[in-house]
């Protein structure tokens, strides 16, 4: 499915596939597929008051 997904754009548009970190296997299949990582993602919460 994730090698599909870039066929259906037209050549030049981007995709954008988000996997967490931890999910080894998600990030090598997404890898796999031709996906590269450009960044991480952070959590943020409220301190409690």
């Amino acid at each position: 499915m994730a090698l599909s997904a870039r066929h259906l754009l037209p050549d030049g548009d981007a995709l954008w596939a988000q996997q967490a970190p931890g999910n080894a296997t998600g990030v090598r299949v997404l890898q796999a597929a031709g996906y590269r990582p450009v960044g991480a993602g952070v959590l943020l919460s409220a301190p409690d008051n």
